[in-house]
């Protein structure tokens, strides 16, 4: 069901991985990366323009109106379902009214390419419902064959019942229409259908809460992280061991973030901060996967979706690394995973420890022991086969701890033997002793 929401992660990997150049294009071409104070790159240009020489233009950064605020949302929503709006600008134009078009094709309305108020409410309510996240959400999206969009559905069959042939009586109230800056709006005549009283209200915006535990740094700062280093030797319990390793991963990961982006020729941290951002909604389907989905399966979903963005991956993986620090430092959880998962599926398998530990924890996504630990398994298991080890120091000592941490957390005996390996897209065997 991968359909192309690709635009954004061209434009930031473009954006990081080069040094910055100035381009423009006319309002109504898509535009593949955001332009900030006029530095960094705009790759701004269609099919048909392709070949053209760039144009050297004079950005002027301006605020939004309140009406352009509203249509970034709108096209943040449409991407957050993959129905490809391009780089949210606030500009309706073509690529937009396709995605509405797609949308509406989707639920079952009409294909005029402008949102009537019943059909934007929905769709702005099943954003605010996936971002705001919760048990609920992330079990409907991990387990339904349609993802993220299951909330669409939801929101549809909440708002104007289940459609026809359904088992349901339910119609299309009747409307009436009228011009506004977004197009021609539907206003139903009939009374708003009655929600149950434990429902969320409709059209509200609602305060996005991180998933799982929440704050990271808050866990990396504890005594239990902070406390004296746990040796090979001295290791009693291997999940504080695996934590100072996790929150010493992210410490480096931010750590080479900076070092990285500090290369970026013209472009401030401020901006690329602001790049990274950018990057949670286009790889938030994924990490939703990540609880409920087999670890094949997500990195298979990832890696699909990196070849259908036809990204440079050498690009891709230098902005990876650049937004993983970026996520881990803001506690931005969502971009941290969303890049760590991206550099996994460009075969850099040392970072699948990450998605480990969240799992785990549950830190930016549901709580799912079984699939933090077979993760842990199958990175050690690829560093045991000769992957390339980022995290810790050359002398392989925090790769010897977290391998026996990770053997015993998954029914190990304590011992300073190898790890008792399980084979690759396979769920963990746990040691009985037997």
């Amino acid at each position: 069901m991968l359909i192309r929401k690709l635009i954004a992660v061209a434009a930031i990997a473009a954006t990081l991985a080069s040094p910055a150049q100035r381009a423009a294009a006319d309002a109504g071409d898509a535009i593949l990366g955001a332009i900030v104070g006029g530095v960094i790159t705009g790759i701004a240009v269609n099919e048909a323009n392709k070949n053209k020489p760039p144009k050297r233009t004079t950005v002027v950064v301006r605020p939004d109106s309140p009406q352009r605020a509203a249509n970034r949302v709108t096209q943040n929503a449409l991407n957050y379902f993959s129905f490809n709006a391009g780089y949210a600008d606030g500009v309706f134009g073509a690529r937009t009214a396709a995605a509405v078009r797609a949308y509406q094709a989707f639920l079952n309305f009409p294909q005029t390419g402008k949102l009537t108020a019943v059909e934007h409410d929905i769709l702005i309510s099943a954003y605010n419902r996936g971002q705001a996240g919760g048990y609920d959400v992330t079990q409907l999206i991990s387990t339904d064959p349609m993802g993220s969009r299951a909330l669409l559905v939801s929101q549809r069959n909440l708002v104007l019942g289940p459609p026809a042939g359904s088992g349901s009586t339910s119609s299309t109230p009747t409307v009436a229409t009228m011009d506004t800056d977004l197009g021609t709006v539907t206003v139903p005549e009939t009374a708003t259908p009655e929600v149950a009283s434990n429902d969320k209200p409709m059209g509200l915006p609602l305060i996005p809460v991180p998933t799982g535990k929440g704050n990271l740094a808050d866990f990396c700062s504890g005594s239990d992280v902070t406390g004296p280093r746990i040796t090979l030797a001295g290791m009693t319990d291997p999940v504080p061991a695996l934590n100072q390793a996790f929150c010493g991963a992210r410490a480096e990961a931010i750590d080479a973030s900076a070092a990285l982006a500090s290369g970026v020729q013209g472009v401030t941290m401020a901006d690329i901060e602001a790049q990274c951002e950018a990057l949670g909604p286009v790889v938030q389907s994924y990490v939703s996967m990540l609880p409920g989905k087999d670890r094949a399966d997500v990195v298979a979903a990832v890696d699909q979706f990196i070849t259908d963005s036809g990204t440079d991956r050498s690009q891709l993986a230098s902005t990876a690394q650049i937004c993983l620090g970026v996520g881990y430092k803001k506690d931005d959880l969502t971009v941290a995973l969303g890049s760590a998962l991206v550099l996994v599926a460009l075969d850099e398998a040392a970072y699948g420890e990450l998605m480990g530990h969240h799992l785990y924890h549950g830190f930016g996504v549901s709580e799912n022991q079984d699939r933090g630990v077979d993760w842990l398994v199958w990175t050690t298991d690829e560093l045991d086969a000769g992957a390339t080890p980022v995290f810790g120091s050359a002398d392989g000592v925090r790769g010897a701890l977290v391998n026996e941490a990770v053997y015993r957390l998954n029914g190990g005996a304590p011992s300073s033997a190898a790890k008792n390996t399980s084979s690759k897209g396979k769920l963990p065997v746990v040691n009985t002793g037997n």
